[in-house]
């Protein structure tokens, strides 16, 4: 059976056992926030009028609206539980797009304070030493070199500012979104393994909550790890266990990799910045300081 008849299969399943869990579903769905609550309403209302096609169309919406049903026997009093938690767990890797955002408008900045200070600041002390007809130090020289050179070849500028860019969109963006995505694919096929779930249809399931192609488990490609592989060789109940845990793994990997994003490339640009500003800052008056002591 493909995937798709896999996960329709096991939606209609669960629609089956558990409606009367739908005036639950509704409570909660009634106390998500406006952006996630729709989902939940649909497959509230599928299970009250047992209609499969429109609880399939709510599981398209949102995989956490139907692991716990699929993964939860009938009877089982854990139902609730799951369901609760299923809703209310944020979504990770919710802090990517800030702390992307926070390190490029750093980095932005910079940019934008050494182009100033090379195209308007450095033209101005050009033509001040040019009028007291100055011997600058070597410092000052150099200094002075970097207008017209910025000036007269800005696009190789930008094509160095694009191309760390990309590197850091791999860094602070793909990687972590990357680490997410098999944390997201362990943890679900972790319930569905708990849940009694047979392994393959727990592997093509899981992988629909990511979106990919189910993974044969004799060559195992990412979301399915060699790790996860060896953990559904345990009975279910450790296995979902060793599973969680290799979801945790990975989810402080894109922690780190965000991490890395926020406090180290924002930071490692307003340093530089600081820098470069404090070395203009002293060649440039440097040759005033020198006049004024020659003066006196």
């Amino acid at each position: 059976m493909s995937d798709r008849g896999v996960f329709e299969r096991s939606i209609a399943d669960a629609i089956r056992k558990h409606r009367t869990a739908a005036p639950y579903v509704r409570l909660v769905a009634a106390a998500l926030p406006p952006r996630d609550r729709m989902p939940w309403m649909r497959m509230a209302d599928a299970l009250s009028s047992g209609d499969v096609a429109a609880g399939i169309r709510a599981a398209d919406r949102a995989a956490s609206c139907w692991i716990p049903l699929v993964a939860t026997a009938a009877g089982d009093g854990r139902l609730e539980a799951r369901i609760l938690q299923a809703a209310t767990r944020p979504a990770r890797g919710g802090g990517r797009w800030s702390a992307f955002m926070s390190a490029l408008v750093a980095a932005m900045l910079a940019l934008l304070v050494l182009l100033l200070l090379a195209t308007i600041v450095l033209p101005v002390f050009e033509v001040l030493f040019d009028d007291f007809g100055m011997q600058l130090p070597w410092l000052t020289r150099m200094t002075l070199a970097i207008g017209p050179a910025v000036r007269g070849g800005w696009q190789p500028l930008v094509a160095v500012a694009g191309l760390g860019g990309l590197c850091w969109w791999f860094l602070a963006w793909h990687m972590p979104r990357r680490a997410v995505r098999i944390a997201d694919f362990t943890q679900a096929l972790a319930r569905l393994v708990a849940g009694g779930c047979d392994e393959e249809d727990a592997i093509a399931l899981a992988s629909r909550v990511v979106a990919v192609p189910a993974s044969d488990p004799a060559r195992p490609v990412r979301p399915l790890t060699y790790a996860a592989v060896a953990a559904l060789e345990a009975p279910p109940a450790a296995a979902a266990v060793i599973l969680d845990a290799v979801a945790e793994c990975h989810d402080d990997r894109a922690r780190g990799a965000e991490g890395a994003g926020e406090w180290f490339v924002g930071p490692l640009a307003i340093v530089a910045v600081g820098l470069v500003t404090g070395l203009l800052v002293v060649s440039l008056f440097l040759p005033l300081v020198q006049l004024v002591s020659n003066l006196s």
